[in-house]
């Protein structure tokens, strides 16, 4: 079961000591997430994110999108500000 799990959700770092269902409910949860960004932000929202949680820095973002990079951090510190009051 857990090399299904792999298969299918390999962007996700998996522990041993995570159980499967661990796993799903994050990345459904994450699916979830990504949803309200895209329907309160936009699009390019998302896409920054995104890219931020595969570890690009705003330099690269910014190229990438054609966006400045103060443009970039703005927008990406801005679903931050967003997500920190939704969790709290």
């Amino acid at each position: 079961m857990k090399e299904d799990t792999n298969l299918y959700y390999s962007t996700i770092s998996t522990d041993d000591s995570l159980e499967v269902h661990e796993i799903v409910m994050d990345k459904l949860m994450w699916e979830h997430i990504k949803t309200r960004i895209l329907n309160l932000f936009g699009e390019e929202y998302v896409q920054i994110v995104d890219l931020r949680m595969e570890g690009y820095t705003f330099k690269y973002i910014a190229q990438k999108l054609g966006l400045s990079c103060a443009k970039v951090n703005f927008m990406f510190e801005k679903v931050k500000k967003w997500y920190t009051t939704i969790d709290s």
